[in-house]
């Protein structure tokens, strides 16, 4: 499909796959974790990210791996 033929316009988000990265501050709006803690988790590694330029970017694979581990020891933001 050319991209003067796709109307952006017509895409809803539901229609587009998931997304395989994303922000501190995304993943804080749709979990239930601060930013701050966010950061504190990536400055100790225990969560992965990947730096381009001044972005920090957590990939959804590394997400899950973290969320995982931490459910696992009943710990961090993995548990309940």
């Amino acid at each position: 499909m050319s991209r003067e033929s796709m109307n952006i316009k017509e895409v809803s988000p539901a229609t587009v796959t998931g997304r395989r990265a994303y922000s501190v501050p995304e993943l804080s709006r749709q979990y239930p974790v601060s930013i701050g803690f966010l950061r504190g988790e990536i400055r100790r590694g225990a969560i992965r990210v990947r730096r381009f330029g001044r972005r920090v970017l957590i990939l959804k694979e590394d997400w899950e791996s973290y969320l995982a581990r931490t459910a696992a020891s009943g710990t961090g933001a993995g548990a309940n």
